[in-house]
């Protein structure tokens, strides 16, 4: 499985991710619609933020790719709209640290959805993760210590390698994409 993000050094190696899809033909996921891979490279499409719904509703009802999104999260916003055929129900429930991944939805620590795609990753049953475009935010985000530690807690949890093949700031395994291609 490759889980496409939205980091800033997608551009920078854009094209070299492309041909590791087109070599290793892998099941690939891009996390919400922002990222600098074309669509026809993707897989499926994974949106679980109520406010990435809203911002991303052109784009959620124009694709025909597929999409899995959280149909209750879905329905409290667009009571009114179908839910489309191309669409997935995957539930999500956010918990205090603790992580449960059944077949049909996930009890998670947050509403992140790279660990939303990380708790598919296990019903998908893929051998190994690899990441892209997780560059991380810098600095003393916090938002960088809570995914490094949620890594850590899926990783265990998924019992998978999770490998970053870009540059990134998280305490994740890490190698090059041209290892690879």
């Amino acid at each position: 499985m490759f889980i496409i993000g939205k980091g800033e050094s997608l551009k920078k190696y854009k094209n070299d991710l492309v041909t590791f899809i087109k070599i290793y033909n892998p099941l690939v996921i891009s996390l919400n619609f922002k990222n600098f891979i074309s669509e026809k490279f993707v897989d499926y499409f994974i949106v679980s933020n109520q406010e990435k719904l809203i911002l991303d509703y052109k784009k959620i009802f124009k694709t025909r790719k597929k999409i899995t999104i959280p149909k209750t999260r879905f329905n409290k916003i667009y009571m009114n709209k179908k839910y489309k055929n191309n669409f997935f129900d995957y539930g999500l429930q956010l918990t205090n640290n603790k992580i449960l991944i059944k077949n049909h939805y996930c009890e998670i620590p947050s509403n992140l959805v790279l660990f939303y795609s990380l708790a598919l990753a296990k019903i998908e049953n893929c051998n190994n993760i690899y990441l892209t475009g997780f560059d991380g935010y810098g600095g003393d985000d916090p938002r960088d210590l809570e995914i490094s530690q949620n890594f850590i807690k899926f990783e265990k949890m998924l019992n998978k390698k999770i490998i970053s093949i870009t540059p990134t700031n998280y305490n994740i395994k890490k190698s090059s994409l041209y290892a690879f291609i």
